[in-house]
């Protein structure tokens, strides 16, 4: 993938639809920002970055909710990940789930770039903004952390697959309780660095809907 057009149809897409269904107003969400509609039609269409961020800081200006990002990330459908989700559903556990996702990742997005740290007893997954002239908006953040972990959680439906703790740049520390209800463990936010911390038994549960054959790598 080049460095120009680092934003997967598939996801954007989808972002925007579930803009829409928290009320905000298409035209004025998207206007300028794309101009032939039938090319976004084609799934694996690729986008400027900054374009994405544009969309954000955008719908940040239109919706004074907090949460934004969050419900936006948590709606998203599987088919916003593209390959990812089949990457993850082929899985046999967190752990190999979060390999493949790092490694694969920015074939849909290069707004950023996910990467792991060991622990004592388990793994951080912490998420890098790519440098750009226009900021990453922290809903954006948000929403890419709720869709991942909504994918893994429909992978391994249990209660061991939750992190043990996250961390995230929104500046809302009145909503943390509204993101640990979310993500199932506490949430610090107003953080330097949006991150998962996942314990060793976490990364060990079993996705049961994987390929057992899979030699995914």
């Amino acid at each position: 993938m080049t460095m120009h057009k680092t934003v997967m149809a598939s996801w954007l897409v989808s972002v925007v639809e579930q803009l829409v269904a928290q009320g905000l107003d298409r035209a004025e969400l998207t206007a300028g920002l794309w101009g032939d509609q039938a090319a976004l039609s084609k799934p694996t269409r690729q986008f400027d970055r900054v374009l994405a961020r544009r969309l954000w800081q955008r719908a940040a200006v239109l919706s004074p909710d907090p949460l934004l990002g969050l419900k936006v990330g948590a709606a998203l459908p599987l088919q916003a990940l593209n390959i990812i989700t089949g990457l993850i559903m082929q899985s046999t556990s967190l752990r190999d789930a979060l390999r493949l996702t790092v490694r694969y990742q920015r074939l849909i997005s290069n707004n950023g770039r996910l990467t792991t740290r060991p622990t004592r007893d388990g793994l951080l997954l912490c998420y890098e903004v790519t440098p750009s002239p226009v900021p990453m908006h922290p809903a954006h953040i948000d929403s890419i952390f709720a869709a991942l972990f909504n994918v893994f959680l429909r992978c391994s439906p249990q209660p061991r697959v939750h992190p043990r703790r996250v961390t995230l740049v929104s500046p809302h520390t009145d909503c943390q309780p509204d993101y640990s209800a979310y993500f199932g463990c506490p949430v610090e936010c107003a953080t330097a660095e949006a991150s998962f911390e996942f314990s060793n038994d976490a990364l060990a549960a079993p996705f049961p809907v994987a390929d057992a054959a899979s030699t995914l790598d």
